[in-house]
């Protein structure tokens, strides 16, 4: 049912007006390119994919400084129907198209659809992770999302967005040596102890979209950054003691919230009883 919107019986609220429209809009086609069903056929289907690369590691220059090095990126696309059911009111002539109309004059559809939405994600968009050969190692990313979900019950969009950045470090002491007491009392241990850092910055925000009145409204939105180091020590193979300190910092969009900050810093003991 191509071009069918401002036709009679199908306005701009019509539930097959708004899908492929909707579908369109969201992936950049042309309207005779998407499919007319909310219950598209496998021949649209889209290919996601993931793409890993570790050809760095055979650079002779970098064999003496890393151990290895590894790119990573990925996406996918998934598009979904909240629910349906069976629309009681619907019958249809001869061709098989509805002669029923509801109360804006649009011709009743045979399924009746809540939601249907779209979602990408670039998951990382970019990745890199290197491990160095004195035992530290270190990780970048950035990623990015988006999901879009129509309402038809109420001729809604609803539009959240996400951009994240995130940085880590770790270095591992081998054989570090602790001593408690003096003397002939002393007790030593000697293991590793593994120090993390990681700083990440996430980005999201949600827009609605008001079909019938054209009107657009930055709904919630917040910029989060975080700060998170560890410190591990195995004094035994039962006993594990852990520093950490955790800070998340938020910045709203709207007038409506609140900045936050948040602060966790603490030493907490693991004693493992299995064996």
């Amino acid at each position: 049912r191509r071009g069918l919107q401002n036709a009679d019986g199908y306005g701009q609220t019509s539930q097959d007006v708004l899908i492929p429209s909707f579908v369109a809009a969201y992936t950049g086609r042309k309207i005779d390119d998407v499919f007319e069903s909310f219950k598209p056929s496998a021949k649209f289907m889209q290919p996601n994919w993931k793409v890993t690369f570790s050809g760095l590691n055979n650079i002779k220059a970098l064999k003496d400084i890393v151990r290895n090095i590894e790119l990573s990126h990925a996406y996918t696309s998934k598009y979904s129907v909240g629910s349906y059911v069976s629309n009681l009111d619907w019958k249809c002539d001869a061709n098989g198209l509805s002669v029923i109309r509801d109360l804006s004059n649009n011709f009743i559809p045979q399924y009746e659809v809540a939601t249907v939405t779209l979602t990408d994600q670039l998951s990382p968009f970019i990745s890199l992770s290197a491990t160095f050969v004195n035992n530290l190692t270190s990780s970048i990313s950035t990623s990015r999302t988006r999901t879009m979900v129509l309402s038809l019950s109420n001729n809604q969009i609803t539009e959240t967005y996400g951009k994240e950045w995130s940085l880590s470090l770790g270095y591992r002491f081998d054989d570090l040596p602790i001593v408690f007491g003096k003397d002939k009392g002393a007790k030593q241990f000697s293991n590793d102890l593994n120090l993390t850092f990681a700083l990440s910055q996430r980005d999201n925000y949600t827009i609605l979209r008001r079909i019938e009145e054209a009107d657009n409204e930055l709904a919630s939105g917040t910029k989060t950054t975080a700060i998170k180091f560890s410190a591990d020590y195995a004094f035994t193979k039962r006993f594990n003691m852990q520093f950490y300190y955790d800070q998340s910092i938020g910045k709203p969009y709207i007038s409506s919230s609140y900045p936050t900050n948040n602060i966790n810093v603490g030493v907490s003991f693991i004693l493992s009883l299995t064996e």
